[in-house]
């Protein structure tokens, strides 16, 4: 959900003195941020990892499914109204060792533009989990019952009708972000 920028990862990293005192601002502003997003805060036990493969793996984390119980937050209740646990996709950010603030900026963005999002054709977002001094940056979404469009569409059990509902919802969630301001590249698309 956020902008992707390749870098050849060859190509010497610029070195920039490190102000400290500019690195604490930065991820006090962070936090900051964070904590204005407590609506959306979800209680690590409230979540039952499951034994399975991932769901996915990918430059940034794994996304694993979870059981959610629902009393835990008032966003969840109003998602899941009428069930006890939900299903739920956990992308788990792999945090990279040295690269705390960096991290956490990255994820405090994912967080912040994934809350503004409402679109049939856009994953709405349920919550996170943050404790940074422990190495976790979890996101918790609706699980995607059929898979990525690519295993939906190399199934072969869906006609016609059916792939192609699929691919214009695809285009009217990708011109959705688009045109936003400013506009977001996805970056990860499946398929």
């Amino acid at each position: 959900m956020s902008d992707v920028i390749h870098q050849d990862n060859n190509s010497p990293e610029p070195s920039e003195p490190v102000n400290p005192d500019l690195e604490e601002t930065k991820k006090r502003a962070a936090l900051e941020i964070l904590a204005t997003m407590n609506e959306y805060r979800i209680q690590p036990e409230s979540l039952k990892m499951s034994d399975k493969p991932p769901l996915a793996k990918g430059g940034q984390g794994t996304v694993v499914l979870a059981t959610i119980k629902k009393a835990k937050t008032l966003k969840i209740d109003e998602l899941s109204e009428g069930q006890e646990d939900q299903e739920v996709a956990v992308k788990k950010l792999d945090l990279k060792p040295g690269e705390g603030r960096k991290s956490l900026n990255a994820f405090v963005n994912e967080l912040t533009i994934a809350t503004d999002l409402l679109h049939p054709n856009v994953a709405e977002f349920i919550g996170f989990v943050e404790d940074f001094e422990n190495g976790v940056a979890w996101m918790v979404l609706p699980l995607a019952t059929h898979g990525n469009a690519r295993e939906f569409l190399a199934s072969g059990t869906y006609d016609i009708p059916e792939r192609m509902y699929l691919i214009m919802g695809t285009l009217r969630g990708i011109r959705y972000l688009h045109e936003q301001d400013p506009p977001i590249c996805h970056g990860d698309l499946k398929s």
